[in-house]
């Protein structure tokens, strides 16, 4: 199986036996978390080196999503899953993108 679907599937499990926090509808851009560039549906621009944690986390809120994740590189990462679709981010110390995939099942 491939290594990544096998993460995401992983770190659902575990968000679900971890029951996520509430669900936030409405993005908030207040405090330390800058607005997003946005597509012209609403929609996050994701970019490696420029998006920030923060960011994700707002649009990702409605999805199941853990932290608990590294790469061999040690970098932070962030996993969500909704539905047949899900997502791996990986980010530097100070919370910026490095690097992220898509995944389908």
């Amino acid at each position: 199986m491939n290594n990544k679907i096998l993460l995401v599937m992983c770190a659902a499990a575990a968000v679900g036996l971890a029951a996520c926090g509430a669900v936030q509808t409405t993005p908030s851009w207040g405090g330390h978390c800058p607005k997003p560039a946005t597509d012209g549906n609403g929609m996050l621009e994701i970019k490696n080196g420029q998006t920030l944690k923060c960011q994700i986390r707002v649009f990702t809120s409605n999805m199941g999503c853990t932290e608990k994740i590294t790469n061999p590189s040690g970098d932070d990462g962030y996993v969500c899953t909704g539905g047949n679709k899900g997502a791996v981010f990986f980010f530097d110390n100070n919370g910026v993108l490095k690097s992220h995939e898509f995944i389908e099942r």
